[in-house]
């Protein structure tokens, strides 16, 4: 029923920082407004908002234990606990079970990463403990089948999404403006990384670009920060790139370098499970541009919505780039398909519903 107001929880290993926190978040504010009590439990979470719960979920076995009756006496009257990790699996299902609680399960499974082969038998032995086990990409989703053999009949594809609201076009004379209040030309080809600074990102090979081709009326921003920064900062100035390339740090107000950017790259070395930044840039009609691997490549077709160059090959991402930039007056046209697309498929408003839907199945009696 689509009226009951719920209890719902979320668990995590963290909060703050990454696509799963933006999940948790979008999720908490939309069902929040709908009517739904929710609770967030995690490492960290009372910094984003002192009515969360904090747990030790990030400090390892012992963090875990602790963990366990703080959140049994949290988790009262739950109808429905939403977790985000392996240890906040294991944290809900240990709870459930010593605790008696009677709330059902939905695990995220969020990230395509390989673990060992004990993590692989806890995984599939707690996946069983749940109602439904949920993966928000194609890539995620073979990855559990074929690395932690979970049984597909037993996982649920829906894809995450991105706040139509927020992310969307401006008009010509408002990117003007944005672009004259941060210096950028009108004429200026802009190309944004916008993410955690992280070897796996790949930032640096968007910097040996500018170093090799040197592209004129062009410039990147990268927007975001992490442990990776100085040496990236570093490589710009041994390049003599700081002129083109600027490192602007971590921002609130990311839809505005969306909306005055060109293009978006994403050149991960890896798989990205899925790149919530190429939905906000495509609600933004702006194209972007990710590997062969990644599961973001369920966000575009190639050519049409976006573009997609073979990972690990900085020749083929050079000739992508050099590409567009000299075909540059097609990228409107890219835009406008990927913001189509990214509504139809990938919007806030769709997700609140496929989840919800998700919640109704766990809540059905078997």
């Amino acid at each position: 029923d689509a009226s009951e107001k719920l209890t719902l929880a979320h668990i995590t290993s963290h909060a703050g920082a990454g696509g799963d926190w933006v999940f948790i978040s979008s999720l908490y504010r939309m069902h929040t407004e709908a009517g739904h009590q929710v609770e967030i439990l995690g490492a960290n979470s009372s910094e984003k908002n002192p009515r969360f719960h904090e747990l030790d979920l990030n400090r390892g076995w012992r963090g875990l234990l602790r963990s366990i009756p703080t959140a049994s006496k949290l988790l009262r009257n739950i109808d429905i606990l939403h977790a985000h990790s392996f240890v906040a699996l294991l944290c809900a299902v240990v709870v459930k079970i010593v605790y008696r609680k009677r709330y059902k399960i939905v695990y995220t499974h969020h990230l395509a990463v390989d673990g060992s082969a004990i993590k692989k038998a806890l995984v599939r032995i707690l996946a069983n403990q749940t109602e439904v086990v949920h993966v928000c990409s194609k890539v995620t989703q073979r990855f559990l089948i074929e690395r932690y053999n979970i049984a597909p009949k037993r996982i649920r594809l829906t894809h995450l999404g991105s706040d139509e609201v927020r992310f969307q076009p401006l008009t010509e004379n408002n990117r003007r403006d944005l672009r004259a209040k941060l210096g950028i030309a009108e004429r200026e080809f802009v190309i944004l990384f916008a993410g955690r600074l992280a070897p796996e990102k790949g930032v640096e090979s968007l910097v040996r670009f500018f170093s090799r081709t040197r592209p004129s009326n062009t410039s990147l921003l990268i927007v975001g920060d992490g442990d990776h920064a100085s040496k990236i900062k570093a490589m710009v100035n041994s390049e003599g790139l700081q002129d083109r390339v600027k490192m602007m740090g971590n921002s609130e107000q990311i839809q505005e370098f969306y909306q005055l950017s060109d293009l978006l790259v994403l050149p991960s070395t890896g798989i990205e499970t899925f790149g919530l930044v190429v939905i906000e840039a495509g609600l933004c009609g702006v194209p972007s541009v990710m590997n062969d691997l990644t599961g973001v490549s369920e966000e575009l077709i190639d050519g049409q919505s976006g573009f997609i160059f073979t990972t690990g090959s900085q020749d083929d991402l050079d000739e992508k780039l050099v590409s567009i930039i000299d075909t540059k007056q097609e990228l409107p046209r890219i835009g406008d398909q990927a913001r189509e697309l990214c509504l139809r498929e990938f919007s806030q408003s769709v997700m609140f519903r496929n989840i919800n839907e998700l919640y109704r199945e766990a809540l059905s009696p078997k």
